[in-house]
């Protein structure tokens, strides 16, 4: 099962925070911002998260598969 960095996007704060707190969502907190009508935060999620956080009504953008990202890094410390 593959593991991604993604943004996760609800259109409020208490949706925002259901992730960790109902969801138990590895969430980034340092990237948490807020527009004029949304609220959007970066995480770590695998696939049946992302899956899962759809079916429950969150916008869910997959940014970088977690699992490649950390292949290249082994590369360059080789």
């Amino acid at each position: 099962m593959g593991r991604y960095i993604v943004e996760i996007r609800a259109a409020s704060l208490e949706r925002l925070q259901d992730l960790q707190r109902i969801f138990d969502i590895d969430v980034v907190r340092a990237t948490a911002r807020c527009t004029k009508s949304e609220f959007a935060v970066e995480a770590l999620v695998s696939e049946s998260e992302v899956e899962r956080l759809r079916k429950e009504g969150y916008i869910v953008k997959i940014l970088r598969d977690a699992e490649e990202l950390g292949r290249q890094r082994r590369k360059e410390l080789q």
